[in-house]
């Protein structure tokens, strides 16, 4: 069994920059998916998917889909995270997944789902960030899961929680700047 770090956190507690830092950091070959804001004149509009090993990327949700399950303001295109999670979690080669978030968006797509526990149940290591404050449902699946190594930001700071997580990835071989 490989190693799973679970980063979690209120909004803007840092998880996000815990991703971001460990791959930088590390120096192996990342696979998995990023989901950055999309703004318009400072104002959140909506969300892509990206591969982190491909960069490619797709219109996740926004303000004006008109179709699609609803988050918050949001619609989801369920079709392409199904794309995304497809090609993100199937790449020869990639020494370790980041994955960047398991939330409400996200698990709309059943695809996801399933290829996020199959890199879960995998022998690479995954480190992903997982919705905050869900009681069920998938991220609350993950956050349990008895394999996984937790670090919750409302008690570790960021720099911290890097830290630990650069030197758990180190142990399992994957190389690192540190």
């Amino acid at each position: 069994m490989s190693t799973n770090v679970i980063v979690t956190g209120p909004p803007r507690s840092g998880k996000t920059t815990v991703l971001q830092q460990v791959r930088e950091r590390v120096t192996a070959t990342p696979g998995g998916v990023l989901a950055p804001e999309r703004r318009v004149d400072g104002d959140r509009t909506g969300f892509d998917l990206v591969d982190v090993y491909t960069e490619n990327s797709v219109q996740m949700a926004h303000v004006d889909r008109e179709s699609g399950p609803g988050v918050g303001k949001y619609r989801v295109d369920v079709p392409a995270v199904d794309q995304i999670a497809t090609r993100a979690f199937s790449h020869a080669g990639v020494d370790y997944y980041l994955i960047d978030e398991i939330a409400p968006m996200e698990i709309h797509s059943d695809t996801f789902v399933r290829r996020v526990r199959e890199v879960l149940d995998s022998d690479v290591p995954v480190v992903a960030a997982v919705h905050y404050g869900a009681d069920s449902g998938f991220p609350a699946e993950v956050r349990s899961r008895s394999d996984a190594i937790v670090f919750d930001l409302t008690d570790e700071p960021v720099d911290a929680a890097t830290g630990q997580i650069t030197e758990e990835l180190s142990s399992t071989g994957l190389g690192t700047t540190d």
